[in-house]
């Protein structure tokens, strides 16, 4: 079950993006609503207008979180597979190494290129 959320995570990202940016359109005919309607603040066709916007803006606020802090695929990967990385001595005797790899390396080219020149 969890690999299958790994394997939608982008699908379900580009989801609540769409539903916020639903939310957003829906809400300015009922802001229009209540600015229309701010005259009269006592009538009930305004308080239900209110507690659609309050309702809308919540959603809409929980929405944009989720979206910020849901993190996409390569963030998931990244988050599984560095501490693996990170601890893995093979890799940090490896990088020890590097200086000695890349001389015998040259050296090894530099002979290939004089027997080639000859």
């Amino acid at each position: 079950m969890i690999y299958y959320l790994f394997a939608i995570l982008n699908d379900i990202l580009t989801a609540l993006g769409a539903l916020l940016g639903l939310i957003v359109v829906l809400s300015i005919p009922t802001f229009a609503g209540f600015i229309s309607d701010f005259e009269d603040p006592d009538s009930n066709e305004f308080k239900f207008i209110k507690k659609m916007l309050k309702i809308e803006a919540i959603s809409a606020a929980v929405l944009a979180l989720l979206i910020t802090f849901l993190p996409n695929q390569k963030q998931v990967a990244f988050i599984m597979a560095a501490p693996y990385i990170v601890e893995n001595q093979e890799l940090h005797d490896a990088s020890k190494n590097t200086a000695e790899i890349i001389k015998l390396g040259t050296e090894y080219l530099k002979d290939i290129l004089k027997e080639t020149t000859k």
